[in-house]
């Protein structure tokens, strides 16, 4: 049997999963979709995919409904992209969105074209990780059986890490704290050598991938320079040694530029790093 053939009401909950734009293009060559997209349930069930299913009386016309949300939508993404904060707070405001990390969370994870580098911004900023926000987002990810690399590769797929340092360094430490509630008995044993073990993930992805990086870190300067430092004595050097050949072998795609316009030498990137490291534990 052809899927065209299928009963409507089972074709209708199987393109409730597939975009409208796509639908509609079917429909300009298939008479039976041209119907299927003049079904009020259709876009009944596509406005509850995206959006839930809201309190409104049956005599609703879903599809003017969905016209309407999705118009308001395309004009809260520019504005989130442009300055997420600000846009939250209309979002906020003009209850679009519940005043709540699990439904703020739900907005990031499926709004479509959200820039992903304006999403670890608001992720990093100390306002929403007091909120719960950064908290519950990162809920969403198992890192589970994973290397602190791993739980980052597995992160940076759906979000990318701020440019700001002090945001950077709120994400991380809430990455750090998650990674440790999915591996509570991991060696590297608590929090703080967690987050220094992610910031040298970080700069030794840049390290090795920056084609203006010309004195490469050797994996032996490596390792050394992360057990000599704050909180790592107690890595052994086989561990070190197995994450820096998966951070030579793959890259991780941290920024959208991958750092290439950064020129900071090998010395100079862990200067900052063990600099950075040390106050913030110094205190």
């Amino acid at each position: 049997m052809e899927f065209s053939e299928l009963p409507e009401e089972i074709i209708l909950q199987c393109l409730a999963f597939v975009d409208v734009h796509d639908v509609a293009k079917v429909a300009t060559v298939c008479s039976r979709f041209c119907g299927i997209v003049e079904v009020d349930l259709f876009w009944r069930l596509q406005y509850e995919r995206l959006w839930g299913a809201p309190t409104l009386s049956d005599a609703v016309c879903w599809k003017a409904l969905y016209q309407l949300k999705m118009h308001s939508w395309k004009r809260a993404i520019p504005m989130f992209n442009d300055n997420p904060a600000q846009a939250v707070e209309i979002l906020f405001d003009e209850r679009r969105v519940g005043r709540s990390p699990e439904e703020l969370t739900a907005f990031l994870l499926e709004t479509p074209h959200l820039h992903p580098q304006m999403v670890g911004s608001l992720l990093g900023s100390e306002e929403m990780a007091q909120f719960g926000l950064t908290e519950r987002f990162l809920s969403k990810f198992d890192f589970a059986g994973l290397e602190p690399d791993e739980a980052l590769r597995v992160l940076l797929a759906r979000v990318l890490l701020p440019p700001s340092s002090q945001k950077m360094r709120v994400f991380l430490k809430a990455i750090g704290a998650r990674f440790l509630a999915c591996n509570p008995d991991h060696l590297l044993g608590d929090l703080d050598a967690v987050y220094v073990m992610l910031y040298c993930v970080l700069v030794l992805n840049t390290d090795l991938h920056n084609r203006l990086v010309k004195n490469k870190l050797s994996k032996e300067h490596f390792t050394a320079l992360v057990i000599n430092g704050p909180h790592c004595p107690h890595v052994p050097h086989e561990y070190l040694e197995a994450l820096y050949e998966r951070i030579k072998r793959n890259r991780l795609c941290v920024r959208p530029t991958d750092n290439e316009e950064s020129g900071s030498s090998t010395t100079t990137l862990w200067d900052s790093v063990k600099s950075r490291i040390r106050s913030m534990f110094s205190a």
